[in-house]
């Protein structure tokens, strides 16, 4: 197992982590909805984060620089029965370095207005090079602010993020628009997907969208 995941919160018949009405929280270090090992399936029945009428809580890392990789997963969060992670209300609420994957609903999923309704990235071109991955897309938010972009590796075509690429920021224009190229590592094998969140600077953090290669 991951030496740095240490905490298994599985198995529960509802969610495996709720926050309600709190802020100031963070999640780290976690196995949720895994074994120990974090390779077979120990779901809880619910989510594996639930997070309603709550803000400034961070379910992973946040991001340091303005490019490049992350290093291992924060979190892993994977084989729920429902969301990986669901932002029902609340805003300012980052979920960030983690991995995300083969939960029976989305791996984020944002209720009407949470995370002040933060747009995820589209992803227009993903390329293997010789030396890496190309990822061409736009951004379309708030005008003039400054957003982190996050890409992952998918071995299936799921709103997830298996394996974290690497990150960039970027900033929109006066139209709320930013386009981007971002250069990562190559896919690890059986990858084929890859997806993106988008992080405003209050750390409102989108669902995942995601491309085939």
């Amino acid at each position: 197992p991951d030496p740095d995941l240490l905490t298994v919160i599985s198995g529960n018949l509802g969610n495996g982590v709720e926050m309600r009405g709190t802020h100031d929280n963070s999640v780290v270090g976690s196995l949720i909805g895994t074994d120990a090992f974090g390779v077979l399936p120990l779901p809880n029945l619910g989510n594996g984060v639930f997070i309603s009428n709550s803000c400034d809580n961070v379910i992973g890392r946040t991001f340091s620089g303005t490019n490049g990789n992350t290093g291992g997963p924060a979190n892993l969060i994977a084989f729920n029965g429902a969301d990986g992670v669901l932002i029902d209300s609340g805003s300012r609420n980052a979920i960030s370095q983690n991995s995300i994957y083969g939960n029976a609903m989305l791996g984020i999923e944002l209720g009407a207005w949470a995370n002040m309704n933060q747009a995820a990235p589209v992803l227009s071109s993903v390329r293997m090079l010789p030396l890496g991955t190309q990822v061409s897309g736009t951004l379309t938010s708030q005008p003039n602010a400054t957003y982190t972009i996050e890409f992952f590796a998918n071995d299936t075509n799921a709103p997830s993020g298996r394996i974290s690429l690497g990150f960039r920021t970027v900033r929109t224009n006066s139209a709320g628009v930013a386009t981007f190229t971002f250069f990562g590592p190559p896919l690890p094998n059986g990858m084929h997907f890859v997806s993106a969140t988008a992080t405003d600077a209050r750390n409102n953090t989108s669902e995942f969208s995601w491309a085939p290669v």
